[in-house]
């Protein structure tokens, strides 16, 4: 489960994630790949994280607006699993 809050600051956008990993098993190398099109460029990219069992993490990324037009955020959540 993935959730995130949205702050812009004039030209700056900070997105706040809450990753709960509902499972059974432990998610190891879990990754928030982002990407942007239009004039949107990834400052901090979030890093690497392992959940446990029914653990939470807050991850933080920022993204910097180069313009006023139009522009999308998208990405996956990508991991690993035990036993797999």
């Amino acid at each position: 489960y993935a959730e995130a809050a949205v702050t812009v600051h004039q030209f700056d956008i900070v997105l706040d994630f809450l990753i709960i990993n509902n499972t059974t098993k432990t998610l190891q190398n879990m990754n928030l790949e982002l990407h942007t099109s239009g004039d949107l460029k990834i400052v901090d990219a979030p890093s690497k994280v392992t959940l446990a069992p029914k653990q939470s993490s807050r991850i933080q990324a920022s993204i910097k607006v180069s313009s006023t037009e139009n522009g999308v955020i998208f990405g996956n959540i990508v991991y690993d699993t035990t036993g797999a």
